[in-house]
């Protein structure tokens, strides 16, 4: 599992936290609080941060 915070951050400019929750099955909340910066993004899970990861990735692929 890899972790990209600075794909992560890019992402959550380009979607909204109920899009990044529905489409990756994450709790909306938790997406909120690690958008809005309300909880940093170093202290989320390795798992929400490979699962965010790989949504950004895919989110580049489309757009590309």
């Amino acid at each position: 599992m890899k972790v990209d915070t600075d794909k992560i951050k890019v992402l959550f400019e380009k979607e909204n936290p109920y899009r990044i929750a529905k489409d990756t099955g994450l709790v909306l909340s938790v997406v909120q609080r690690l958008a809005n910066g309300d909880r940093k993004l170093e202290n989320a899970s390795i798992r929400v941060g490979s699962i965010l990861t790989e949504y950004a990735n895919d989110v580049v692929k489309q757009e590309g």
